[in-house]
């Protein structure tokens, strides 16, 4: 945001409040985008009270990052997998592409780049997390998974929590409608149970 606009919205908010203690300030009309502004800022605002109160805020710094590895054939699986880890409070790095299912035209030189690219967020994680399906490991992810070990890295997979994912997979999807966080924090569309 410019400053220009920020002074705008300091500006408008002193006019406001002076109507306000004068008794006259019944509406005020603005540009449409300072109302824009305005607005935005208040989502914002709305925003970090859900982080406040999800206890959130003061624990970005404390997540957990985990990147995911596995056959690019199971594009399916490292989107649902990604959503459940997020879920719960971790940062999670994925694939760039899914070249076995989106027939992507990558040269060997682009396969190769890859792969270091990769090793490099497998050295940015705190861990990794193998989507071995059907306990199918491919080379690159066999690969992955040597760096892993030399780098100290925890290694999780799949198939040893398939359970707890299927759950919460169940769970997430069996939800009717969702909360907008563009909308009133005091109306709620969807409350969580819990």
């Amino acid at each position: 945001m410019s400053q220009n606009l920020i002074d705008k919205i300091n500006q408008t908010s002193a006019h406001i409040a002076k109507a306000a203690r004068s008794g006259s300030a019944n509406y005020i009309i603005v540009s449409p985008k300072l109302a824009e502004a305005i607005e935005n800022l208040d989502i914002k605002k709305q925003r970090r009270k859900k982080l406040e109160a999800l206890k959130l805020k003061n624990k970005i710094e404390e997540m957990n990052i985990i990147t995911l590895c596995g056959s690019t054939k199971y594009k399916d699986e490292f989107s649902m997998i990604n959503k459940w880890l997020t879920l719960r409070g971790n940062i999670v790095i994925s694939v760039s592409m899914f070249d076995h299912v989106d027939k992507e035209p990558i040269t060997q030189n682009e396969k190769i780049t890859l792969d270091e690219i990769h090793k490099r967020k497998i050295d940015i994680a705190n861990e990794i997390f193998v989507i071995n399906v059907n306990d199918y490991i491919g080379e690159s992810t066999k690969n992955e998974i040597e760096y892993a070990k030399s780098k100290n890295k925890k290694i999780r997979f799949l198939n040893d929590e398939k359970d707890d994912f299927e759950k919460w997979k169940h769970d997430f999807y069996d939800r009717k409608v969702f909360e907008d966080w563009n909308m009133n924090p005091d109306f709620k569309i969807y409350q969580d149970p819990n």
